[in-house]
């Protein structure tokens, strides 16, 4: 087991670097390859398409990572994501990359995350059986935030030691998103040594169960739908607006995104951390939840007045904070109302609703952004503080244990 997942957690924490690389560049790369008047609407666009694949196919997603080789879908989905990744910095310097093409190659990528991320949560009782399986969990979620604080800051290091404009110069921004390729075929090769024993498999549901089980839940009802609102309001703020205020009202560049990204994580990190130490079950999750759905929100309303950067960055720092009061409970809450071999549906419909709740709301913050100003985005967020209150009138959700 130790081997195995240490695979699986090196593969994914490389790879994840990579992703905040590319996390890093690409509404700037975007706004730069953009006439100025309508740079914030594609950027919304290009974030919309990195987001709606895995509203369209994350039931198939979830269907295939219950009927088929796990590992195998993640080595597939990671050569995929290498490959496209790597061809912009070949289109840039073909002279052919627009941002159009930097929009399909963002639903490309997107599209292979899709079966990957079902895949892999479905993948790690196998890797993590008994009392181990909640340590597992916990060790990924903080690697991530590991992997996007090194990631933001070997970003901010390599736009500024590009020297002055050329950190903001797309040549400079593309050579990240070749490098965020190549963090991929670092995973492949990781999930390929990674042996694990020839189990009998259950037969696998029948296509929508998971979705039917669902359904049938008042509790799960409640835990999507609150997610799908929540994500509506906090995640275009979060993914455009953050962008569009540094530029546009601070005057600053990538670099200076990459830094205010790895704050973010920074809080996210350290509450997870804390968590995973402090926190025990006897603890509500769904009451968790629900605060950390009202934080969410309401960390959000001072960006509305914050005009000094350093303020900015401990101001994300503290909403970051908020992040893992819901990740943490509703991952668990999902976890135990799910039948194993019913996982990958699980995770996907999971999925469906974070992300495909997220590529509308970076769709509408591009338009909203062009038009009221960035930080008239973050106080709009604040309405996501609703979403935690009403949520307290479900009772499923509010006596989750």
């Amino acid at each position: 087991m130790r081997r195995n997942f240490t695979l699986l957690w090196l593969g994914q924490f490389v790879s994840q670097v990579g992703d905040a690389l590319l996390a890093a560049v690409i509404v700037f790369l975007t706004i730069s390859v953009s006439p100025p008047e309508s740079g914030g609407l594609r950027a919304g666009i290009v974030r919309f398409a990195a987001t709606v694949p895995f509203l369209v196919f994350s039931p198939l997603a979830g269907i295939l990572a219950d009927r088929f080789n796990r590992r195998g879908l993640m080595v597939l989905s990671d050569v995929a994501r290498a490959a496209v990744l790597v061809s912009v910095p070949v289109l840039w310097h073909a002279g052919h990359l627009s941002w159009g093409l930097l929009a399909l190659a963002a639903f490309l990528v997107s599209m292979f995350s899709s079966v990957f991320m079902p895949a892999m949560s479905a993948l790690i009782p196998d890797l993590a059986e008994g009392g181990a399986l909640l340590r597992a969990n916990a060790l990924l979620q903080t690697s991530t935030q590991l992997a996007m604080i090194a990631g933001m800051l070997v970003a901010a290091a390599v736009l500024g030691a590009a020297g002055p404009g050329a950190g903001t110069s797309p040549g400079t921004m593309v050579a990240l998103i070749g490098a965020n390729g190549v963090t991929f075929l670092f995973s492949a090769a990781c999930l390929v040594l990674i042996r694990t024993a020839r189990r009998t498999r259950l037969a696998p549901p029948s296509a929508g169960a998971g979705l039917s089980l669902a359904l049938r839940s008042p509790l799960f009802r409640a835990l999507l739908f609150l997610t799908a609102v929540d994500n509506f309001f906090i995640m275009g703020p979060a993914m455009v607006g953050s962008a569009l205020l540094l530029k546009r009202n601070f005057g600053m560049g990538a670099m200076e995104l990459a830094i205010f990204e790895a704050c973010l994580a920074g809080g996210w990190l350290a509450a997870s951390l804390w968590l995973s130490r402090r926190f025990t079950f006897r603890v509500p999750k769904g009451k968790l939840l629900l605060l950390g759905m009202f934080l969410d929100g309401v960390t959000y309303v001072p960006f509305f007045w914050i005009r000094s950067f350093p303020l900015l960055c401990l101001a994300v720092f503290v909403h970051g904070l908020s992040i893992p009061l819901i990740t943490v409970p509703r991952t668990a809450l999902v976890q135990e109302r799910f039948p194993p071999e019913m996982q990958g549906q699980a995770f996907s419909l999971v999925q469906m609703t974070v992300i495909g709740f997220t590529s509308l709301s970076v769709l509408a913050t591009g338009w909203a952004g062009d038009r009221f100003g960035a930080p008239a985005l973050f106080l709009g967020a604040g309405i996501g503080a609703m979403v935690g209150l009403a949520g307290a009138f479900s009772k499923e959700l509010r006596e989750a244990k």
